[in-house]
């Protein structure tokens, strides 16, 4: 049994099996590099390279919430406060709920309507769309430089365990499926991308990936893409 706290269940679940991989590819690189500094023995290594992946790990996000549906979620949002404005922005960038939670003022550069995120190890400055625009201009306005563009109702920085809680009160209120998490909305602009014609390289400059994790979890929605555009197109 956990102890009490906002937005964690009082029962510890499992680790992903996604989790423990990248947990385990952290570990086997500080272990080798501690054979390669000689703080350990070269002969240990065999004990932690016989330790593998864990297999069907990435398994890829299966649900996804129609526009109307994500619009319900917003409006749910309403009566909860500065969380609807981390779900806005989640949802009309694509960006991981980590992206904004760290976005200060000086971030956001409304002369040309782009933000710099700075999270996962990626620093990017993406374009927004006129939408994200009115957001970001809404919640800049008379703030300074380095005060969060996002924050709880108390100021302090939003974290996992404070969006998780309002985010799933939200969707419950909208009659939405269990399961749905700020995760999702990216999930669902990075489809609704791919499905509309941007191209991968865009999706993963805005979105802060990679090609590979694109292929991996979206190739389905590409290849039904090309297959449309290939209908389209008279080749004899």
């Amino acid at each position: 049994v956990l102890p009490k706290k906002k937005g964690r269940p009082p029962q510890a679940k499992p680790l992903a099996k996604s989790s423990v991989n990248r947990m385990r590819t952290v570990l086997v690189a500080a272990l080798n590099h501690a054979v390669a500094r000689r703080k350990a023995s070269p002969d240990r290594a065999i004990e932690w390279t016989s330790v593998k992946p864990l297999r069907d790990a990435g398994k890829r996000r299966e649900l996804y919430l129609e526009r109307a549906q994500r619009q319900q979620l917003l409006k749910a949002a309403t009566s909860a406060g500065p969380v609807r404005d981390l779900i806005e922005c989640v949802a009309l960038t694509g960006c991981r709920p980590g992206d904004p939670a760290a976005c200060l003022r000086e971030d956001y550069d409304g002369r040309t309507g782009s933000v710099r995120f700075r999270t996962k190890g990626h620093d990017r400055k993406i374009p927004l769309s006129p939408a994200a625009v009115a957001l970001f201009d809404r919640l800049a306005k008379d703030k300074l430089p380095k005060a969060p563009l996002f924050a709880q109702a108390d100021g302090r920085p939003w974290t996992a365990d404070a969006w998780s809680e309002p985010v799933r009160d939200a969707a419950a209120a909208a009659s939405l499926p269990a399961g749905v998490t700020l995760y999702v909305l990216r999930h669902c602009w990075i489809t609704d991308a791919i499905v509309g014609g941007m191209d991968l390289l865009t999706v993963c400059k805005l979105t802060g990936t990679s090609l590979a994790m694109i292929e991996k979890h979206y190739g389905h929605l590409v290849q039904g893409a090309a297959r449309d555009k290939l209908a389209q197109v008279q080749f004899l």
